[in-house]
Parts: structure tokens; sequence; C-alpha cells
């Protein structure tokens, strides 16, 4: 079996990258976090953990209770509702596909297949007895690779990013209204 060692890598590329916000001061001392990403075809059940490491690291909130709740009352609490897919170019594939045959799979580590692993959220605040209308954030993340790369070799490190800049994106748009929350 020849190597396929020097051949193309699986590469990533965050699409239209968010700017890093630095907060002088928490949005509130804590929130409560709740979220829905059922719709997330590539995994559910990774939104809440990579949200709540990102809120807590960015300084937007001294404390994010997820997925425990306390028993208590939290004045802040953050209803995300997220949705993701993963977008691929059908028919370059295909042509890329019937290329790797014809050449006898001569090209099959130079030729780059691209999945754009997408996500959006709609991010409703809820601060006391008020609700405020929900901003929608999304994040994409472009991976190359080749067409026997199983996904294990790319899809956790592509699920990984894209959920990293949506969080930074959801921190961004939070940072924009300090006055939604109670401190």
């Amino acid at each position: 079996m020849a190597s396929l060692e020097g051949c193309a890598q699986n590469t990533f590329q965050i699409q239209g990258g968010a700017q890093a916000v630095t907060l002088k001061s928490p949005l509130a001392a804590e929130v409560l976090l709740e979220v829905d990403d059922v719709a997330v075809a590539w995994g559910p059940g990774k939104v809440g953990d990579a949200l709540k490491t990102a809120l807590v690291r960015s300084g937007a909130f001294t404390q994010v209770h997820f997925p425990i709740h306390p028993s208590r009352a939290v004045s802040n609490k953050l209803q995300i509702v997220a949705k993701g897919n993963i977008e691929t170019d059908a028919g370059a594939a295909v042509g890329k596909s019937i290329a790797t045959g014809l050449l006898l799979f001569l090209p099959v580590g130079v030729l780059q297949y691209r999945d754009v692993f997408a996500i959006s959220a709609a991010v409703s605040v809820f601060s006391e007895d008020r609700k405020f209308e929900p901003v929608t954030v999304e994040s994409k993340v472009a991976a190359d690779h080749s067409l026997f790369s199983g996904p294990e070799t790319y899809a956790l490190q592509a699920q990984r990013m894209v959920l990293e800049e949506l969080a930074n994106r959801i921190v961004a748009a939070l940072a924009k209204h300090p006055e939604w929350f109670v401190r």
C-alpha cells in the first residue's frame, strides 16, 4: 500500500471570523443557561458545554449554571435554540470521485473535498420579568479533506472550531447589550 505522506492534509477555515471581545466587567455575576440543540445534525448535546466554557472564559459571567440548575431563582437566563448541518458540494464531489476512479485512485490523497459545518443559534435573554428579542448568531467552518479521510480525522476538529466560534459570536452579541442583564 502506498504511503500518502506529504499529500494533502485536512485543513480548516473559519468563515467570517468574529472579533474577540474584551469585557471590562462581567455582564452579570451569574446566568442560567438553557440549550436546545436537538436540531444540530452533526451532534446534539455539545453546544451547552462549549458555550458555558466560553461565557466563563470571556468574563461575560462569573458563573454559568449548566447543565444543572440551582434550586433558587437566578435573575438572568440565556435560552439558546441551535440548528446545525453539514453542507457538501455534491456536484464537485461527484466529479472528483469519478476522476479519482478513472485515474485508478492515484489522486486519492491529492484531491480535496469540502464539508462546511454550519450552526445558527437564536439567543434569547430573560432578565427578571423582561424578555428581549432573540438575537440570531451564525458560525461556519469549512473542512477540506481527502476522499478516504474518515470523519473521525476531521469532523471532531471542525465541530470544536464551529462551536468555539459560535460561542465567541454569542459573547460579542451579548456584550453589545449590557443593559439586558441584572447585575
